[in-house]
C-alpha cells in the first residue's frame, strides 16, 4: 500500500531523476569526500544508501564496499542510478524501492542517509 508521503515524494522527485543523476552540484563536495574517507577507512562489507536520489553517496561507496544498496521512494531515480551504476562498472550497486521503515537497517554495516543542505 502506498502511503501519502511516498506519493509525494515520487510525485516530487520523480520527474527530476536525471537532473539530480547529472547534477555537478550533487555529484561533488566537502560532504561526498568525507563520507568517501570514512568508507575507506571501515571497508564495509554492505552498505545501505538511503534516500539515494541521484546515486552520487552511493558511487562514492561503491569504491570501498564489497556491496552497495540504494534505496529510494522514486522509481525514476532508481532506475537512473541503475543506469548509471552500469555506465560506471559499479557491478556492487544494486538499487531497491522501498520506504526507510520497511527495512531492517541492522542488515547493514554502513548506512547513509542523504540530505543537502547547500540548498541545490
Amino acid at each position: 500500500m502506498t502511503r501519502p508521503h511516498d506519493t509525494v515524494v515520487q510525485d516530487q522527485f520523480g520527474p527530476r531523476a536525471e537532473a539530480y543523476a547529472r547534477s555537478a552540484v550533487h555529484a561533488e563536495g566537502e560532504d561526498l569526500d568525507a563520507l568517501d574517507r570514512l568508507a575507506a577507512e571501515r571497508a564495509p562489507r554492505h552498505a545501505l544508501d538511503l534516500g539515494c536520489g541521484g546515486g552520487h553517496v552511493a558511487y562514492r561507496l561503491a569504491r570501498h564496499a564489497t556491496a552497495v544498496t540504494a534505496v529510494d521512494l522514486s522509481a525514476e531515480m532508481l532506475a537512473a542510478v541503475a543506469r548509471d551504476a552500469r555506465e560506471r562498472g559499479l557491478a556492487n550497486v544494486a538499487t531497491r524501492a522501498a520506504a526507510a521503515e520497511e527495512l531492517e537497517t541492522s542488515r547493514y554495516p554502513f548506512l547513509s542517509v542523504g540530505s543537502d543542505s547547500r540548498g541545490a
